[in-house]
């Protein structure tokens, strides 16, 4: 038996004792893990149990709160300032009447020298005699004589013998006129279904195109005479451009024909062919 006294006796119970602590912390963390895990099961099943028994038609109710949500102060503090707590019920009842009454100055009157222009008197001798020679020279004038009554009326004047009448040859004009009309519309028609035409130019804008057709004619007019504008819209580089071009053309030589004319003079030409 060994010596209560030596080291070897005390460590021994000291083993012991942590082994069985140890056994008693793992048996209560298992209980205690237990009781959770059935606490949890247990609120699940209720949970349940409630979700299942609970109406579903029922509309919920939300009560209000039966305090109030924001309460002023006794003291709200901050600067005090004159006239801030009048409101526009009340803005009436604190305005007091004026201490001193001031009325706006009177009108301005007109002077004895602010009088009307004909009353004005006659300043200098000369004026009188230059308005007496332009009343006699009115007088001398020729009056015409008034028009009968049911000449006119008040929406249709007189007919006179000054009154503009129709050309004689204003029906031959108005058919040259539509027979002109009708030969561009037919060769404007001509130059677009045209299969060869020359190409002027290209343009970011089509007014600007028609403005610089309009140039390109008029300085070779005896080139491009018979030739109409045709302009094609195209999209290059994400950017829209419009060509300038012009026919129509029999066949590609007559069109190279007329290119090598305007190129000649300086001006920048080129036969296309559409299709």
């Amino acid at each position: 038996m060994r010596d209560e006294f030596e080291d070897d006796y005390y460590a021994a119970d000291e083993d012991r004792q942590q082994r069985w602590l140890g056994r008693v912390a793992a048996r209560a963390s298992k209980w205690v893990g237990a009781a959770l895990a059935l606490a949890v099961i247990g609120g699940l099943v209720l949970w349940a149990y409630g979700l299942g028994k609970r109406d579903a038609t029922t509309i919920p109710v939300i009560r209000a709160a039966l305090e109030p949500a924001k309460v002023q102060p006794d003291d709200p503090g901050g600067a005090l300032i004159p006239h801030q707590d009048i409101t526009s019920f009340n803005a009436g009842n604190s305005v007091s009447a004026p201490s001193k009454i001031t009325f706006a100055a009177p009108p301005e009157r007109p002077t004895e020298a602010d009088v009307p222009m004909g009353a004005l008197p006659d300043t200098d001798a000369g004026t009188g005699a230059a308005a007496t020679n332009a009343a006699t020279t009115k007088a001398e004038v020729p009056v015409a004589p008034a028009a009968a009554v049911g000449d006119g009326t008040e929406f249709a004047p007189a007919a006179t013998s000054a009154a503009p009448r129709r050309p004689a040859d204003l029906a031959q004009k108005m058919a040259a006129a539509q027979q002109s009309i009708s030969a561009e519309a037919d060769l404007a028609a001509r130059a677009t279904s045209s299969v060869v035409q020359i190409q002027l130019g290209a343009f970011p804008d089509r007014e600007l195109t028609k403005a610089e057709w309009a140039r390109i004619y008029r300085a070779n007019q005896d080139i491009l005479t018979g030739r109409a504008l045709v302009v094609q819209s195209t999209i290059s580089g994400g950017q829209r451009f419009f060509r300038l071009r012009a026919g129509p053309f029999k066949d590609r030589v007559e069109a190279q024909n007329v290119c090598r004319a305007l190129q000649a003079r300086g001006q920048d030409c080129l036969v296309a062919v559409n299709g």
